[in-house]
């Protein structure tokens, strides 16, 4: 951190000070320091997680919050790598490096904020899909197209996309066979 503003590091080290607390309340005084200095991926996961949780469950989660818990998990990692590259023995060093991959890559996707935007249901009422299919029908009065092969191509265009998933440009860049 000594490439970072005095304020950045002074609010990175009570970020830091915020996991050693919770670690406390968790593995007991010192258990943060005892579970990096044995390497105890195991406690520290247990740790990381609990914490990830308390901070994800505030009423109002904030940017500093996500500031908070990516200066945790840093922490974590930089210390285990520092350690792995100056005291291990070869064979131990690949296992704790692995342990150190697998709790970087699980932890590291993690995010505290929520996402701000509501996630919005576009499926179709089972009511409007008969009615499309009524309608869209080659073979039904109601079918708005006059020719029998727009009428086709419309249905075959109508089904792609409402049981594979199609998007319109996807249907668009289908070759069709004549």
């Amino acid at each position: 951190m000594g490439h970072l503003a005095e304020s950045t590091q002074t609010g990175a080290l009570r970020y830091i000070e915020d996991l050693y607390q919770h670690a406390d309340g968790i593995l007991g005084v010192n258990g943060l320091d005892d579970a990096l200095a044995e390497m105890d991926v195991r406690a520290l996961a247990d740790v990381l997680e609990s914490w990830f949780v308390a901070i994800r469950n505030q009423p109002k989660v904030t940017r500093a919050d996500e500031l908070r818990w990516n200066a945790g998990l840093r922490f974590v990692t930089d210390v285990l790598t520092w350690l792995s590259t100056s005291s291990i023995p070869d064979d131990q060093l690949r296992d704790v490096e692995a342990r150190l991959h697998r709790l970087s890559t699980l932890y590291g996707q993690l995010h505290v904020r929520k996402s701000g935007q509501i996630e919005i249901v576009r499926s179709l009422p089972s009511s409007v899909v008969e009615a499309l299919y009524e309608l869209l029908d080659p073979e039904s009065i109601q079918n708005p197209f006059k020719g029998d092969r727009t009428r086709w191509r419309v249905y075959i265009a109508f089904v792609l996309m409402l049981h594979q998933g199609l998007r319109r440009g996807e249907l668009l860049l289908l070759t069709a066979i004549v």
